[in-house]
């Protein structure tokens, strides 16, 4: 089954995607993605450093506000426990969107995923659902990871989810509609406050209203970020 304007397409078999008919939108948490608390014990940060990002500016976000937001997790034998890894949005019973690049290193396989649905909190009375399945775009360039583009994958669940009050499905823009730059919009995630700043326990949700720029101020603003944090980051 396509999905409109994705360039890529659920396996034959799948259920109808009830509302599909709309273009898929981008993970809610795609540039805010995982806190970086420390664990009781002295043991390393409960995400990767190289999977953080930031929410700066962010405040917590009241119950229920974005009840599509889920939390896919690794599994990190070191601290025992399934680390948050990326943010991605359920657009569907038993599929979600998130980035590409979250799952693109070559020892993450399906089995080796899981997914928390319905919860504000990180790490708060965990449920998680195993994935059966990872369908990459297919213009997505490993090498270039997020900077190459197409970077959106889609997770089966081994098992639909039951919606609810606290979780439900992303509601999709139609295919046509075009963005104009300086449009507010909402972002969302577990991501670090700020930059080195990492989302303190609770690890509750934060939502920020930001400004839709062009591709071009875009990649110039994240080109001087870059060279001033990692001058020997090359993209």
């Amino acid at each position: 089954m396509p999905l409109p304007d994705s360039g890529f397409s659920i396996p034959t078999g799948t259920p109808a995607l009830g509302g599909l008919s709309q273009a898929p939108a981008i993970p809610a948490d795609a540039v805010a993605a995982a806190p970086e608390p420390p664990r009781p014990g002295g043991l390393r940060a409960l995400v990767p450093r190289e999977a953080a990002r930031w929410l700066r500016g962010g405040a917590q976000c009241p119950a229920g506000r974005w009840p599509w937001l889920v939390s896919v997790r690794r599994y990190n034998k070191e601290l025992e426990l399934w680390q948050h890894l990326c943010g991605g949005s359920l657009i569907h019973h038993q599929w979600v969107l998130t980035a590409a690049h979250c799952t693109q290193r070559e020892d993450v396989e399906a089995y080796g995923l899981r997914v928390q649905v319905g919860r504000l909190r990180l790490y708060d009375r965990d449920t998680l659902t195993n994935v059966s399945e990872i369908v990459h775009h297919p213009k997505f360039n490993q090498s270039l990871s997020a900077e190459g583009g197409a970077d959106v994958a889609l997770l089966k669940l081994e098992a639909p989810v039951a919606l609810s009050e606290h979780l439900s499905l992303v509601p999709l823009p139609p295919a046509w509609l075009k963005v104009p730059e300086r449009k507010m919009c909402w972002v969302s995630g577990w991501g670090d406050s700020r930059l080195g700043a990492p989302l303190p326990p609770p690890y509750q949700l934060q939502e920020v209203m930001v400004p839709i720029v062009g591709n071009r101020v875009c990649n110039q603003r994240y080109q001087k970020l870059f060279q001033q944090h990692w001058p020997d980051h090359q993209g």
